[in-house]
């Protein structure tokens, strides 16, 4: 028997995403379709958010897309500026 990851049920995807780091998350879900957007977005998952190797076109956008419409599920957030 074939199954796919879309098979999967909503609760089992979250424990899925609770062992990932978001970004990971974000990046490989964010635009696979409706259902995970709302997965991503509607979910009350704790984030914790490392942006210490990112550019800063890159921490931009998910300033805008992640961090401030989620300010509320942030637990940590790490940030550096390297010289």
């Amino acid at each position: 028997m074939l199954s796919c990851f879309e098979d999967l049920s909503n609760e089992l995807i979250y424990e899925i995403f609770e062992l990932l780091d978001f970004h990971h998350v974000y990046k490989a879900f964010y635009s696979l379709n409706a259902r995970f957007y709302n997965l991503i977005f509607n979910s009350t998952i704790p984030i914790e958010v490392n942006l210490s190797s990112i550019s800063k076109s890159t921490f931009q956008r998910y300033n805008k897309d992640i961090i401030l419409p989620n300010k509320h599920r942030i637990h940590s957030l790490h940030l550096s500026n390297p010289c």
